[in-house]
């Protein structure tokens, strides 16, 4: 437009006409060039867009597609086992619930209670009432051992009065028996073994007294070689009354089982020697 324009000016030189066709030829050719660029650029997009929705975006769906379907395969059998384990479950655990149910209904707190009672109780007696002692009196161990332990009292007396004397005829070792009070002693009575002690006669309560216990330095010599204590150890002799009889049921009861495994055995041994 412009060299028509130009040409068509009859004022302008052949030189300014030349210019303006040679600026004509330059733009058209860069106009012809980047229409061809845009043509190629165009066909390459398309080709490109043709490309990724008809081969690459299908292939990236299938793929997809094929990796879910996998997911949703392993999903289904982990359900699947996971429902057939727990089915084969359920009737052991309703057997167990159906066992704990009876054993519930069976309980019984007064059984209960029964065996922890067997378990701990000891035997011992209630103790007695305590006696109120007139310590004004003259004759103060008797009044002490007054009632049941009077006879035993009276041995009490009896030999200590010998310990004192040191009748050797009487007893050639120089020893005395002194029978414990059963009230004091959880109702055993027990044989006890002193040696002979050389003390002055003296009257009164705190003398008879020292004579049946014997002075501090006595009781620290009972300990030496003249004296002897007689010791007896029986099964189970720690336990309670209870408790020990209660052993001694388990033990005879251990004894029946064992005798009676032994006669079986005797018993197959007789048939089979027949044989």
């Amino acid at each position: 437009e412009g060299y028509d324009k130009a040409h068509e000016d009859l004022d302008l030189s052949r030189a300014q006409l030349e210019k303006s066709r040679d600026l004509m030829t330059s733009k058209s050719k860069v106009c012809d060039d980047a229409h061809a660029t845009y043509s190629s650029q165009v066909s390459m997009y398309n080709d490109t867009q043709r490309l990724f929705y008809e081969e690459q975006l299908p292939s990236i769906l299938s793929n997809l597609q094929q990796l879910d379907g996998k997911r949703s395969n392993e999903l289904k059998n982990i359900y699947f086992n996971f429902i057939q384990s727990h089915a084969e479950v359920l009737p052991r655990i309703k057997r167990c619930l159906d066992e704990m149910a009876i054993q519930t209904e069976q309980l019984n707190p007064y059984s209960d209670a029964q065996i922890v009672i067997d378990e701990y109780k000891s035997g011992y007696d209630i103790p007695i009432d305590e006696k109120v002692v007139d310590l004004n009196t003259d004759d103060l161990p008797s009044t002490i051992y007054s009632g049941q332990d009077q006879p035993i009292y009276n041995e009490l007396y009896r030999s200590n009065t010998l310990r004192s004397t040191n009748s050797d005829s009487s007893h050639p070792n120089g020893t005395a028996t002194i029978y414990a009070p059963s009230s004091h002693m959880s109702k055993a009575q027990t044989l006890i073994r002193t040696s002979r002690i050389n003390a002055k006669k003296a009257s009164g309560a705190a003398s008879t007294i020292r004579k049946i216990f014997g002075t501090s330095a006595q009781r620290k010599s009972s300990t030496s070689s003249n004296v002897s204590m007689v010791k007896i150890n029986a099964p189970f002799s720690s336990l309670p009354p209870a408790q020990r009889l209660r052993k001694f049921q388990e033990q005879i009861l251990n004894c029946k089982n064992e005798l009676e495994k032994k006669q079986k055995a005797r018993e197959g041994l007789a048939k089979m020697k027949l044989v």
